[in-house]
């Protein structure tokens, strides 16, 4: 069981590193990696369709 558990949170905390790290790399003006998120229909939902995660991020950018 927990391995499990153990495993569950690893998954979350992968994925939320990936959600950051695309947020971060969408404001870089790097043409190669802006083309590569347009191609990539994947990278987009992480970043668009993340359940609360988009929602508080979008807050947290306004309000600093």
């Amino acid at each position: 069981m927990n391995g499990l558990g153990g495993g569950l949170i690893n998954l979350v905390v992968r994925y939320v590193v990936i959600f950051l790290v695309l947020n971060l790399l969408i404001l870089l003006p790097m043409t190669t990696f802006q083309n590569s998120y347009q191609a990539s229909p994947v990278a987009q939902w992480i970043v668009k369709e993340t359940p609360l995660l988009s929602e508080r991020l979008v807050h947290w950018w306004l309000a600093a």
